[in-house]
This record gives structure tokens, sequence and C-alpha cells, in this order.
């Protein structure tokens, strides 16, 4: 259900509230509340429609909770009054919407009317009972029905792919390794990855290449290369231990703590080993598919 479909019934802002109804599943995390020195983000975006700005970052806490940081600007005195929703999103499109600490499920910028901002967060949202956590769908739009709006409303989604994989990743521990291999008979390094990311629910099968090079062409344009300070689980770690050819000859999955999981050599079986530094040529986030 779009934003237009819900606000701006009763002619006025003062209107929307107690207007939302039929919404189905709705998760208000508790008070809202938010520690300003506990978050590190997975992901941040930030769009504006008319002038209306949402900045939304997300940490992925796992496969079915995140924490959320947002931002609601009015960019230009114009009168209108901007509005986020946010709902997380599964394949099946079951959807639960994000409870703002107000009660609603919607955020309208009165507060900050004609050039000010509001903002909010939450430390744990946890839809109970949705399953995977898939991605996090963002709505935004600038004005009421009633005060008319300057554009179709906006959604940005974000993807919590890197986790989802790590625990299909995590499943295949022990597997012997195969050279070429790409499925439960057995992985090579890279077909571990590609395993890994295509049997996460939604993500597009087919698309992400089986050969460790490609792999990492294939990701610095679908996701953000990553300092090894700020490694979370389910990045996806490239490495060069040859003397020549491509420059990237093995690759593995970041699996927190220190730790990641890989499909080392022939007469080894994919494991969980110490992350390793030395020889990494870079590290990345996937964020789309």
């Amino acid at each position: 259900m779009r934003i237009g479909n819900i606000i701006g019934r009763r002619g006025t802002v003062a209107g929307l509230v107690g207007a939302v109804v039929g919404l189905g599943a709705v998760v208000v995390p508790a008070g809202g509340a938010f520690a300003a020195d506990s978050f590190d983000a997975s992901q941040t975006v930030s769009f504006t429609c008319g002038g209306a700005k949402a900045t939304v970052s997300v940490q992925w806490l796992g496969t079915t909770s995140a924490a959320v940081r947002w931002s609601l600007d009015d960019i230009s005195a114009d009168g209108y009054s901007p509005i986020l929703r946010m709902q997380a999103s599964n394949p099946a499109e079951d959807d639960v919407w994000y409870g703002f600490a107000t009660g609603d499920t919607y955020r309208v910028n009165t507060e900050g009317a004609d050039g000010g901002a509001i903002s909010g967060g939450t430390d744990s949202w946890n839809p109970d009972g949705f399953g995977d956590f898939n991605n996090l769908e963002i709505q935004l739009r600038n004005g009421t029905d009633a005060q008319g709006h300057q554009c179709e409303t906006k959604t940005v989604r974000m993807y919590n792919y890197g986790r989802l994989a790590l625990r299909v990743a995590n499943d295949q521990i022990g597997i012997p390794y195969v050279y070429g291999g790409a499925s439960r008979s057995g992985f090579d390094c890279s077909g571990l990855i590609q395993y890994s990311f295509q049997h996460v629910d939604g993500f597009a099968q087919g698309d992400m290449p089986h050969q460790s090079y490609q792999q990492y062409l294939w990701a610095k344009s679908h996701g953000s290369k990553i300092a090894t300070s700020d490694l979370q689980p389910g990045d996806v770690l490239f490495y060069d231990y040859t003397s020549g050819g491509d420059p990237v000859s093995h690759v593995a999955i970041y699996a927190g703590s220190g730790q990641m999981i890989e499909a080392p050599k022939p007469g080894t079986d994919v494991s969980k080993v110490s992350f390793r530094s030395a020889s990494l040529v870079g590290a990345y986030r996937i964020t789309s598919d």
C-alpha cells in the first residue's frame, strides 16, 4: 500500500492521525528509542521527492532484525509536508510496516515544516513472525492529498543479501572442495559464494558469475567497497594468491567475530577459519542484485 492510499483524507495534516486502517501487520519498535553511539550502518540511502528528502540507515543485525536510523527533511519552503513510510518485505511480498514513536506507520514532517528536519530510529526492529528480513522498502512523498503533491511516491529498497547468504554458506561447512563445483556435491571458492547468494530468496539467480575475478568485477558494480575495520557478517572477501594472471584468485565470505567461511583448496572441506588480511584485494558488501 502506497503513501497516497492512506494520507490526507480529511484535508488537513492534523487529520492524518488515526486515518490508517486495514494495514495488516504493524510492528512498533519499543519506544522508537535508540542509542546514539550504538550504530554501525550496513547501508545508507538518501533521496528526494520534490522538496522532501529522506535519509535512512540500516544496520542488519541478522536474518530477521535490523537497527534503523531515519531523518525526514523539508528542503524547500514550499508549504508541502514531507511524509515517510518504511516496511520490512520478503520475496513472498509479505510486508510489515515500521511503527514510528508516534504509534503511526507514517511520519509527517510538521515539526520542521518549511525548512526543518525531524529524525528518529530504533536499535532493534524484529518483525514478529515475519521470517527472513529480505529488504527494507522506503517510501517518500512531499505533500498530503489535501495539499497536493509535487511528485508521485518514490520508493527505494535496501537489501539484506549478505546476512542471508552467510546463513546459506554456513550450512555448507563440511562439504568437500571440488574444482569447478557449485553444488552440495562439492564447491570451489567461487562456487560456494555463487551458491550462497543464489539461494537467497529474491536474489537474481544466474546473475552472479562463477569465477573469483569475475565475481570481483560483479561485486564492484553491485556493492560497496568496505574497509577491513568496517567488516560486517556477509561481506565478500577477495584475495590474490597468484604471481600473475587475474588480480583475484580466491574469494570467501566474512562470518563475523574475526572469522570467514571458504572452500580453500583440493583435499579440504568448506570451513570456517580466522579472517586473513594478507593478500586481501578488497571486501565488498552486496547491496543489489
